[in-house]
C-alpha cells in the first residue's frame, strides 16, 4: 500500500536521523527518504489516475483507520514531497551556518516529521487516526 509505505519510509527516516546523531548520515538519509517518497507520490498518481480511489480500512467508526487517496491526495503527497525534498537540498548548504552543530540531526528530524505528519492529514480519512 503505496500511503502507507510513504508515511512509514519519512518516520522511518526520521527515526533514524535522530539515533545515529551523525550530521552527514541525517542528511543523507532524509535526502533519500524525500526522494523515496517523491517517486513513491508519483507512481501513486499514476495508480489513483482517472477517478480510481484506493481505500483501506480497518475497525469499525469511531476508531477505525480508513485510508482514502484519489488523484487529489496523490497530487497533494507528491507536491509535498518533490517541495519537501528541494527545500532540504536548498539548505544542505545554509545548515551549518543557521543552526548548531549538534542540533543538524534535530532539523532533519523535524522535516521528516513534518513531512509524513503532511501526508497523514491528506492521506486519512478521519482526524481521530492523525
Amino acid at each position: 500500500m503505496l500511503p502507507l509505505a510513504i508515511i512509514g519510509v519519512l518516520l522511518f527516516a526520521a527515526l533514524l536521523t535522530i539515533i545515529l546523531r551523525n550530521n552527514r548520515l541525517a542528511k543523507g538519509i532524509t535526502m533519500v527518504a524525500l526522494a523515496v517518497g517523491a517517486v513513491l507520490s508519483v507512481m501513486l498518481i499514476t495508480q489513483t489516475a482517472g477517478g480510481h480511489y484506493i481505500t483501506f480500512t480497518a475497525l469499525t467508526p469511531p476508531l477505525n483507520i480508513a485510508l482514502k487517496v484519489g488523484s487529489l491526495e496523490a497530487f497533494m503527497a507528491a507536491l509535498f514531497s518533490i517541495i519537501g525534498f528541494m527545500i532540504v537540498w536548498a539548505s544542505c548548504s545554509m545548515i551549518e551556518h543557521d543552526v548548531e552543530e549538534k542540533k543538524i540531526p534535530l532539523y532533519y528530524f523535524m522535516i521528516n516529521v513534518l513531512l509524513a505528519t503532511l501526508c497523514g492529514v491528506v492521506f486519512f480519512d478521519n482526524l481521530i487516526n492523525v
